[in-house]
């Protein structure tokens, strides 16, 4: 009796052995391609402990949404659900969650370590995605920011991208010529996107939010051409809400077949009473060319430019909150003229990316060397050269001050990282700081880990080492 005892111990001591064996090995690998985005019980801090793909589908979709939301932007998997031509040189994009052992799988092929999974989490009206181009065999992976452009909350996500090959700039010498900076992303989507093709994408992030407005505030949404992608998305929200403030859609075009989401937003305007909508056709002559407001219409099309001091007749006030998005000409004279009118400049808040922001220097020489520490460093940052060293690039530098942050320096010295906004707000540029540390020349508004820089917006206070 004893041996048999002895022998039923024994078997049920390898029933539970042999699971716990395999449980130490087959979740390595799904555990360094889900990092710390694995979902865990509520009101549980995140740990590296990681999880099975059977183990994450009892999850709840709601809570793990919840538990992403708090923990910032993650990179994922994204499958291409729909594509919609909304105007003759844009098309929006609708992109669902990948889920499963399959999308396991596609990150395993693409290189992707630390993916997040799962349904895809909300985001707040005004915010934006980093979208990855895959690498080809001509061209390294690129990333570009494009805003939401959908209803937050849906389990979908939508992107709206124009066709940047069908738009022209005059070159100083007046010939025509294809404006392609920034635009290699989105031209490629045109080309070559299709349903059910996965990309990585990066977000939602960014602090150009409703968060910015008044609560009592008239609200004033402005946009110009592709623009309206961040102002759709807040419209869609104010309305869903029914917001008591007064709220107004400015949205300045060149024509109604260049005017992506209008029909959408026309259908949503007119059905409310409860926000004013303006559409300034700038190059249609036949329309009325001035706005006369009529409170008993929620929507006007007029021909023209819109202009600070027309669209403050129309409010009535210069007690209001301007959030708007376009060209960054058009909304640097913009805000300069509602500021000229009277508005609090505290009030008046923009969103650029897509390489508006800074220009870079296309100089190597060490001119003006003084000026531009003082400008970079600022007050109270040591004006000392410091190492630069980009571990992939193998290529050590130093960083004297003579530009005004990393990544001029980085593209000085012919070390490519992609970049967007040149303002912190996109991520495009995020790197891997493996040693030393920097400074900000303002908080960055991109989710960052704590090993990771915006070099776009920061200098080095020691010597650095950068994976780039």
């Amino acid at each position: 009796m004893l041996e048999a005892s002895l022998l039923i111990s024994l078997c049920a001591l390898a029933v539970i052995a042999v699971p716990i064996g395999i449980s130490a090995f087959v979740p390595l690998r799904v555990g360094r391609i889900m990092g710390r985005n694995s979902p865990k019980k509520a009101d549980v801090e995140p740990s590296d402990t990681p999880q099975t793909p059977h183990q994450i589908s009892r999850q709840s979709r709601s809570t793990y949404a919840k538990m992403r939301r708090t923990e910032g932007a993650a990179s994922r998997l994204v499958e291409i659900s729909e594509i919609v031509r909304e105007s003759s040189d844009t098309i929006s994009i609708y992109l669902t969650a990948c889920v499963g052992t399959e999308s396991l799988r596609d990150a395993i092929d693409q290189k992707s370590n630390h993916l997040a999974v799962g349904a895809l989490p909300s985001f707040k009206p005004g915010q934006h995605i980093v979208f990855q181009r895959p690498a080809t065999s001509s061209q390294p992976a690129t990333r570009r920011c494009y805003s939401l452009s959908g209803v937050p909350g849906h389990p979908n996500w939508r992107i709206t991208v124009k066709d940047a090959t069908a738009t022209s700039i005059k070159s100083k010498s007046g010939r025509s010529q294809t404006k392609t900076k920034d635009a290699s992303v989105s031209n490629w989507l045109h080309s070559h996107a299709r349903v059910g093709d996965r990309f990585i994408v990066t977000g939602p992030q960014g602090r150009f939010t409703l968060d910015l407005a008044s609560d009592t505030k008239p609200l004033l949404l402005l946009a110009a051409g592709v623009g309206i992608t961040p102002i759709a998305s807040m419209v869609h929200h104010e309305l869903q809400f029914k917001r008591s403030r007064p709220k107004w859609m400015f949205y300045q075009v060149s024509d109604l077949d260049h005017a992506p989401l209008l029909t959408e937003l026309v259908n949503r305007i007119e059905a409310s009473n409860a926000i004013q909508g303006v559409i300034a056709c700038s190059a249609d002559k036949r329309l009325p060319q001035t706005f006369v407001p009529d409170h008993n219409k929620s929507l006007h099309i007029i021909g023209g430019k819109l202009n600070p001091r027309s669209i403050l007749e129309a409010v009535r006030t210069t007690d209001v909150t301007v959030l708007m998005c376009g060209p960054m000409a058009w909304m640097e004279s913009m805000k300069h003229g509602f500021v000229a009118e009277g508005v609090d400049a505290s009030s008046v808040h923009y969103e650029s990316f897509g390489g508006h922001a800074v220009e870079e220097s296309s100089s190597k020489g060490k001119n003006n060397t003084s000026d531009a520490k003082a400008n970079s460093l600022g007050e109270g940052i040591a004006t000392a050269a410091f190492s630069v060293k980009f571990e992939t690039s193998q290529l050590e530098t130093t960083f004297d001050g003579s530009q005004p942050d990393l990544l001029a320096h980085a593209k000085t010295n012919d070390v490519d990282i992609p970049s967007g906004c040149r303002m912190g707000n996109c991520g495009s540029c995020t790197v891997k700081l493996l040693q030393g540390k920097v400074h900000y020349k303002h908080p960055p508004a991109s989710s960052l880990a704590a090993d990771e820089i915006l070099p776009c917006v920061c200098i080095p206070t020691s010597d650095l080492v950068v994976q780039a």
